[in-house]
């Protein structure tokens, strides 16, 4: 598939595990529950795409534009998101269990309630993000920008 998935849009329930979608364009694309299980999008834009309870367990999602999209309920654990752009985003109660996250801009982004279990942070930019109800047990957060960070429990 690669290159040649431009739009997907309004689609419910979709299935594409282990789908190579990188440098797809699914911005503003509605997947709701859909599943992505094992799939990557490397480089891909999903800016503003709405994706509320998608599986990306174990997707290699390495420097994607997920600006402003809401994955609110998503399944993240084990993913890749390394170098990834998440700011204004939407996570509220995403698992993101031992996820890796370094280097990623999450700039006034919303995880209240999300799972980051031994998630890796390390070097990643939190300016004004929430955590608010976050569970955070052995997160690396080393390195990470964090100014304005709110995070009560």
């Amino acid at each position: 598939m690669g290159n040649n998935v431009r739009n997907i849009s309004d689609r419910n329930e979709i299935s594409m595990t282990k789908a190579h979608l990188d440098k797809a364009k699914l911005t503003e694309s509605v997947c709701l529950d859909a599943n992505f299980e094992g799939s990557t999008f490397t480089f891909g834009d999903l800016k503003g795409a709405v994706m509320v309870g998608a599986n990306l367990h174990y997707a290699n999602l390495v420097a994607a534009n997920l600006t402003g999209a809401i994955l609110m309920d998503a399944n993240l654990n084990d993913a890749v998101l390394e170098g990834a752009k998440l700011e204004n985003a939407i996570l509220t109660r995403a698992k993101l269990k031992s996820a890796n996250l370094k280097g990623v801009s999450l700039v006034n982004a919303t995880l209240d309630g999300a799972d980051l279990d031994k998630a890796d942070f390390s070097g990643a930019d939190l300016r004004g993000a929430s955590l608010i109800g976050a569970y955070s047990h052995k997160t690396d957060f080393s390195g990470a920008q964090t100014k304005n960070l709110m995070t009560f429990s």
